[in-house]
């Protein structure tokens, strides 16, 4: 093995050197830009998920509320909505009665 890496050692000192210049300076780069664009790409996906909750927890109590007609799933739909609404401003839902 060593006989190997010094009959190619000029070669292996160049790819180290081409690797110190520019791989390691992208990951510095990555660290700096890229990682902030990751972060913000995982709060945006945990945004999404958490809303997509808030709206199935709301269809499913207006889905129950449609079968039994149960005025006691009135207030927890109107909590429902209003969690939706504090992340979401626009979101529109006409609760019944």
């Amino acid at each position: 093995m060593l006989e190997k890496l010094s009959r190619g050692f000029a070669e292996y000192v160049t790819i180290l050197q081409h690797l110190r210049s520019h791989y390691f300076n992208q990951i510095d780069r990555l660290s700096r830009r890229g990682m902030e664009a990751i972060q913000e790409s995982i709060a945006a996906e945990a945004r999404s998920a958490d809303h997509k909750a808030r709206v199935d927890r709301l269809l499913d109590l207006y889905s129950a509320w449609r079968q039994s007609g149960d005025p006691a799933l009135l207030p927890a739909m109107r909590e429902a909505v209003a969690a939706i609404r504090a992340v979401d401003p626009e979101f529109k839902f006409d609760l019944p009665g």
